[in-house]
C-alpha cells in the first residue's frame, strides 16, 4: 500500500520515448535529478507531506516511482496515473464523443491546461488545473521556487515521439540467433514465427481500410494497427564481433522491439546492445542469462544462476553434506553456475572443490556427507569415463534439467537412485505445457520437436500481440515494458515455467525452481510443492 500512496507524486520521466531540446542544459538538468532521483537542486532529498500532516522525506519519493519512465500512465487499485507528457500537460482535457468508448488513462475527466503558477499549486498544495483537490495519495511536496522552474522546464521540453521500427503502417520486430544454435533448431523456429507473422497479418487485412475510416466510436480501437514484419538477425562469429553486427542490422532497418532469440553462448553482447539502444529484448531462449539490473531486457530466468542458487538454499537445510565437488562442462552458462554456487555458499562451511570436464572421472567411494554436481549437458555426461564403461559407486548427485535438455535417461544407471534434479519447469508430463502452442503448431503441421525453444519464442509473440492492443497508438518502448510489466502473470500461453510474473522493475518472470529427487521428477505429470524453491 506504501506504493500506492505515491502513485501520484511526479510529472514526467527523462527517457529514450521523449525528445529533449538542448536549451537551458543547467535548469533542464537540475528538473530531470528531481524527477528521476528525487534529488533539489541543493543536492538535498525531496521532502512531501503525506494525507494526514506525515512528513517524508527521502529520493525514494521521486516522480518516477509513480508516473513511470513513459509518462503515460498507469493505474494500480483503482488510483489512476494520467499521461503527463507536455502535449498532455499544458494542453486541455476535453472529453470527445468517441472517447465514450474508449479507456482513457485521464479517467473520464476534462480540466484546463496547465501553466507553471498552476503546475506549482498542484505539486505544492495539491490541487489541479481545474482546481479539484487531487487524489490524497498524491504527496504535497515542498518545492521552492527554483526547483518549480527546474521541473517546470523540464516538463515544457519533454514531448512524446514514436519510437523508431514504427510507421503509418508497419511495425518491424527482430528475432536474434547467434552462431552456436544448430541449423535444425534455426529452420524449426524460423518456420513457426513466419508462420504466426503470416497470420498475424491475414486477420488484419481489413484493418488499413478501417484505419482511414474508422467508425467514429471506434477510431481509438483501430489507429494503433501496424503491419508485421519480423526481421531474422544471424549472428556469426565470437560474441566480441556481435555489436558492431548488430548495429549493422539496426541500421539497416530499426525495430520497435527483439522478439526472443536463441543462444547457448553469452548473452551479455545483446543484453548490453539493447540497454545502449533502449531496445526492448523479450524473452529470449537462453542457458547463461546476464544479471545486472536493466531497463530493456526482460527474461523468463535468470538461467542456471537461479538453479545454483535454489541448490545453495537446499542446501542450507542439509547438515550432513559437508563438501561439494563441482564438475563443470565447457558452456558457459555450466562455469557461471559453478561461479554462482561457489559465491552463494560462501560463508557456509561446506568445502567446494571443482574440477572442468575431462575424458575420465575418478569412481568415488560411497559417502552420504559429499554432493556431486555435474554441470554437464546430455552429450558430455552421456561421454563420461568410468560410467560409460558400466555401473560405479558414486556419491549422491546433483543434475541441471536445463542443461540436460530434460534428457534424464542419459544419466548414468549408477547415479540414477541417488539422483537430483535442478528443474524450473512444469513437470514432464503435465498437460498443460504448451498446450496452446502446441495445438496451434500441430494444426498447422509444422514440426514442435524443440519445446523450449519454440514455445519460448510463441510466448513472445503472444505477449507482443497482447501487449500492443494495451498500448494502442502509443508507440513508447517505456510504455511497452511497463504494459508488459503488468501482463505476464495473466498469459494463457506460460511456456515450460510453472508460474511467471512480472513487477515494477522486474526482469526475471520465473523467479523459482524444484530441487528434487530423480524419482520424484521423471514421467510425473505433477510436481510436489514441498519441492519448489525461491531463492
Amino acid at each position: 500500500m506504501q506504493r500506492l500512496r505515491h502513485w501520484l507524486a511526479g510529472l514526467v520521466l527523462l527517457c529514450p520515448g521523449l525528445a529533449y531540446p538542448a536549451s537551458g542544459p543547467d535548469i533542464t538538468s537540475a528538473g530531470a535529478s528531481i524527477y528521476h532521483n528525487g534529488e533539489l537542486p541543493s543536492g538535498e532529498a525531496l521532502t512531501a507531506r503525506l494525507q494526514g500532516g506525515t512528513l517524508i522525506r527521502g529520493r525514494q519519493f521521486s516522480c518516477v516511482r509513480c508516473h513511470k519512465r513513459s509518462a503515460l500512465g498507469t493505474s494500480e487499485a483503482g488510483l489512476v496515473v494520467p499521461p503527463l507528457t507536455s502535449e498532455r500537460l499544458f494542453n486541455p482535457i476535453i472529453l470527445q464523443r468517441k472517447e465514450l468508448y474508449g479507456t482513457r488513462s485521464e479517467g473520464q475527466t476534462t480540466r484546463p491546461a496547465y501553466n507553471r503558477e498552476l503546475l506549482a499549486r498542484a505539486i505544492r498544495e495539491g490541487v489541479d488545473a481545474s482546481g479539484r483537490v487531487l487524489h490524497p495519495a498524491m504527496p504535497r511536496y515542498a518545492l521552492d521556487d527554483q526547483a518549480l522552474d527546474a521541473l517546470s522546464q523540464y516538463l515544457e521540453n519533454a514531448h512524446e515521439t514514436i519510437a523508431p521500427g514504427v510507421t503509418d503502417t508497419d511495425i518491424h520486430f527482430a528475432t536474434i540467433i547467434t552462431p552456436d544454435v544448430p541449423d535444425d533448431q534455426r529452420a524449426l523456429l524460423h518456420a513457426m514465427q513466419t508462420q504466426f507473422v503470416k497470420e498475424k497479418n491475414a486477420n488484419t487485412r481489413y484493418e488499413p481500410n478501417r484505419v482511414k475510416n474508422p467508425p467514429w466510436h471506434k477510431e481509438w480501437h483501430y489507429r494503433h494497427w501496424r503491419r508485421w514484419n519480423l526481421h531474422t538477425w544471424v549472428l556469426d562469429g565470437a560474441p566480441a564481433n556481435w555489436p558492431q553486427q548488430l548495429a549493422h542490422y539496426y541500421q539497416q532497418q530499426p525495430v520497435f522491439a527483439v522478439l526472443g532469440g536463441v543462444s547457448y553462448q553469452d548473452w551479455q553482447p545483446i543484453h548490453n546492445f539493447c540497454e545502449q539502444q533502449a531496445l526492448p529484448c523479450l524473452f529470449p531462449s537462453l542457458q547463461q542469462v546476464p544479471q545486472e539490473p536493466s531497463l530493456y531486457n526482460l527474461y523468463f530466468s535468470p538461467g542456471l544462476s537461479l538453479e545454483a542458487r535454489a541448490l545453495a538454499r537446499h542446501l542450507r537445510h542439509q547438515p550432513d553434506i559437508r563438501a561439494i565437488h563441482q564438475v563443470i562442462g565447457r558452456s558457459p552458462a555450466a562455469r557461471q553456475a559453478a561461479k554462482v554456487l561457489r559465491a552463494t555458499l560462501l560463508d557456509s562451511p561446506v568445502k567446494i572443490t571443482e574440477q572442468m570436464i575431462k575424458i575420465r572421472v575418478p569412481p568415488t567411494s560411497p559417502d552420504n556427507t559429499q554432493l556431486t554436481v555435474y554441470w554437464l549437458s546430455a552429450d558430455e555426461l552421456k561421454s563420461l569415463v568410468p560410467f560409460a564403461e558400466g555401473p560405479t559407486i558414486s556419491s549422491p548427485s546433483v543434475f541441471s534439467s536445463t542443461l540436460l535438455e530434460m534428457a534424464f535417461d542419459q544419466i548414468p544407471h549408477a547415479l540414477q537412485a541417488d539422483s537430483i534434479i535442478l528443474h524450473p519447469y512444469m513437470a514432464p508430463k503435465d498437460k498443460k505445457r504448451l498446450l496452446r502452442s502446441g495445438v496451434w503448431m500441430n494444426s498447422r503441421q509444422l514440426e514442435f520437436s524443440q519445446e523450449r525453444i519454440q514455445g519460448d519464442s510463441y510466448f513472445a509473440l503472444t505477449l507482443m500481440g497482447d501487449a500492443l492492443m494495451h498500448i494502442r497508438s502509443h508507440f513508447n518502448r517505456d510504455y511497452l515494458i511497463e504494459r508488459i510489466e503488468h501482463m505476464t502473470e495473466n498469459m494463457l500461453e506460460v511456456s515450460l515455467y510453472p508460474h511467471l510474473s512480472l513487477g515494477p522493475g522486474q526482469r526475471f518472470a520465473a523467479k523459482g525452481c524444484y530441487v528434487l529427487p530423480l524419482a520424484q521428477l521423471k514421467n510425473r505429470s505433477t510436481l510436489d510443492d514441498q519441492y519448489w524453491i525461491i531463492p
